[in-house]
């Protein structure tokens, strides 16, 4: 299956149509900026996902109003992810599409990605960043998706889940040609969620990672109070599920302690 999705997309993008990307199109709001800005009223910023369901969870909102959602995200978040991968999570690259043309913040784009050729997809469809697990992923296979990126204008979010994948990367972060890592607090073997390997991990590993890269803790935030348990580290969450499948997404952001922005309708 992986083999015919990337040989779709070598036909959708062939080499000549990607050499013409022009500047313009390279240009974007940088994810790795938005994401390095200080809030003086809140300790961290916000990556809000539009997410329909999940492996553990099931349907979340899978007849999700993408307009109505975007427009909330528009009024707190310093980012959006966008999940498009259907199996799993009940996304689709139109989604991504339809995401960036509500919105002018930066956008992540969540998959299953592998193949540099996924790398420019994302970028024709609209992304300022591609997630990368580490898991998922050998040593040369990082440097080609880091190197498709950097071609293409786009930042990676680097997702670990624990220390070997922290020492697999960690080569990428000293070079810097990573800036964004993200830590899950979900355990990819049990699918279980603890909050606290974020902090846990980061006490290991902060003292090698340059203050230059951003930090993002990811799944398992619901409250207020699980954001400012985070270690002073981390820069962003990413959240998804709680604000999903909470009836006013907007509300159940400000609960988590995010303020609106200025002038948001």
């Amino acid at each position: 299956m992986k083999k015919e999705v990337v040989d779709r997309l070598h036909t959708c993008y062939p080499r000549a149509y990607r050499e013409k990307i022009t500047a313009s199109q390279k240009n974007t709001v940088s994810f790795y900026d938005s994401l390095r800005q200080k809030k003086d009223n809140f300790p961290v910023n916000l990556i809000a996902e539009l997410k329909r369901k999940s492996p553990s969870r099931g349907d979340i909102r899978p007849d999700a109003d993408v307009g109505a959602i975007v427009r909330n995200y528009n009024c707190y978040a310093s980012a959006i992810s966008v999940l498009t991968e259907p199996s799993f999570f009940g996304g689709s690259p139109q989604d991504l599409q339809t995401v960036r043309t509500l919105t002018n913040l930066p956008l992540l784009r969540k998959d299953f990605l592998l193949e540099p050729i996924q790398i420019i997809e994302a970028r024709f469809l609209g992304a300022a960043a591609a997630l990368v697990i580490a898991a998922f992923a050998d040593g040369p296979q990082i440097e080609e998706m880091i190197s498709a990126a950097s071609d293409y204008s786009m930042d990676v979010l680097m997702e670990i889940h624990n220390r070997p994948d922290f020492d697999k990367i960690h080569p990428f972060i000293q070079s810097g040609k990573i800036n964004v890592l993200g830590i899950n607090n979900r355990n990819l073997h049990t699918l279980q969620i603890d909050l606290s390997t974020t902090n846990q991990l980061l006490e290991e590993i902060y003292k090698v990672i340059p203050d230059t890269v951003v930090v993002v803790s990811e799944s398992g935030i619901h409250r207020k109070e699980d954001i400012l348990s985070l270690s002073p580290r981390v820069d962003a969450v990413l959240v998804g599920s709680s604000i999903m499948e909470s009836e006013n997404p907007g509300e159940k952001i400000s609960q988590m302690g995010f303020i609106r922005k200025e002038n948001c309708p």
